[in-house]
């Protein structure tokens, strides 16, 4: 599959709010999903990414896309602190690819390029949250040189698991 892929600012992104709506939809749990409709959904997600969006700190998007020009994949690498060393990272909020262009190294080409720049920013670290069921991701961050350093841990409130 022929596509490439552009360091991007804020000139795609409500392209970027598309792409991460649609796929964010798929991943969501049921339960989640069926507590809403689309149109709910669709309000939530916008304000959400751009309550992050609009947040300090520097950020970029890494976009790819394929011979026609649509956007097929994004990764978006936003700069935070850590609240324990006080010290400014590269946050990996998303690595995404439409799920017709999955399997195709469009991912790996995205993260590269995202690591890169990074690098070539001067951070010293670089973070990112990815769900333990997302073996695809899991073995892709892996593989890339990511090791674990947190454990993040949930607990549910609801009646039933509180008894």
């Amino acid at each position: 599959m022929d596509y490439r892929i552009e360091e991007r600012g804020d000139e795609i992104l409500e392209a970027v709010i598309d792409l991460d709506s649609e796929i964010s939809w798929e991943v969501m749990d049921e339960k989640h999903r069926s507590s809403m409709d689309y149109d709910e959904y669709l309000r939530r997600h916008r304000e959400l990414f751009l309550s992050i969006y609009n947040s300090p700190g520097r950020q970029r998007f890494i976009a790819a896309y394929d011979v026609s020009g649509a956007l097929i994949g994004v990764a978006w690498i936003k700069e935070e602190i850590d609240t324990v060393n006080y010290e400014s990272y590269a946050y990996l909020y998303d690595l995404e690819v439409k799920r017709e262009h999955r399997r195709s190294g469009i991912g790996r080409a995205l993260l590269k390029r995202a690591i890169e720049y990074c690098r070539r920013n001067g951070y010293r670290r670089m973070g990112l949250r990815v769900e333990l069921s997302n073996t695809a991701a899991l073995r892709l961050y892996l593989s890339s040189g990511f090791r674990p350093s947190a454990l993040l841990m949930e607990l549910e409130l609801d009646e039933r698991a509180s008894s």
